[in-house]
């Protein structure tokens, strides 16, 4: 939600149209990093209609695929993740219910975090959160105060609740004995995957792929120096 949040707050908006899990890679330290942005699209008013279609079955929702990609398809693609994560099954081999994914019985969720996916994946944008951000706000307050731990409440089919609670307090006493330098390495991440993201987009888009391959490795460079201290804190 981080990186979409990114994303979509820039000027104009970045629209990945692919999430999947497929590109989501899980770094050393825990975190996850989206790539393949091969079908992003900078978003603008346009009058000409849709753009190309772009995406992966099962994971775009409606005005998608009728080439009408904005902010909110992007957290339709994690919510459709996020059900395959809970179900192990495809969201394209899923059944639908009133043009919605039916998947409910298919999971062992909390009702709030089932609410919360279901909100991703309403085939109506208006339906969905206004932004990633506020959906971001939403795991915060039910889950605690850290979105982080939504990697422990998507992994709760067919474990106890004692267990997933074991596994939050965990979490939590891991983060209150995180030295003073995480803030450091946190920004040195987030300045490292904007050069990765950058020089992918020079790459692929520009004139002057070198200098894109220039930004690429000083980002991974800076990733790099992060999981040899320790990792975000």
């Amino acid at each position: 939600l981080g990186m979409l949040d990114y994303l979509h707050r820039q000027d104009p908006p970045i629209i990945h149209r692919d999430v999947k899990p497929s590109n989501l890679i899980k770094q050393p330290d825990g975190n996850y990093s989206l790539v393949d942005f091969g079908g992003a699209q900078v978003m603008v008013p346009s009058d000409v209609g849709g753009s190309t279609i772009i995406g992966t079955t099962g994971y775009m929702p409606p005005e998608q695929l009728t080439g009408r990609a904005c902010p909110q398809s992007d957290l339709y693609g994690l919510g459709a993740t996020l059900v395959h994560l809970v179900t192990h099954i495809s969201p394209s081999d899923l059944p639908t219910r009133r043009l919605k994914l039916d998947w409910r019985d298919r999971a062992n969720l909390t009702r709030p975090m089932s609410d919360f996916i279901d909100r991703l994946i309403e085939p109506v944008v208006e339906d969905r959160f206004g932004s990633a951000r506020e959906a971001q706000q939403e795991v915060e307050m039910f889950l605690g105060g850290s979105a982080e731990l939504i990697k422990y409440s998507t992994s709760a089919s067919g474990r106890s609740a004692a267990d997933v609670a074991r596994r939050k307090e965990r979490f939590f006493a891991e983060r209150r004995t995180s030295s003073s330098g995480g803030r450091g390495s946190s920004r040195a991440f987030v300045v490292g995957s904007a050069l990765v993201f950058a020089g992918t987009l020079v790459f692929a888009f520009s004139q002057i792929p070198l200098l894109g391959l220039v930004l690429a490795a000083f980002g991974a460079s800076t990733l790099l120096w992060v999981v040899i201290r320790g990792g975000l804190r």
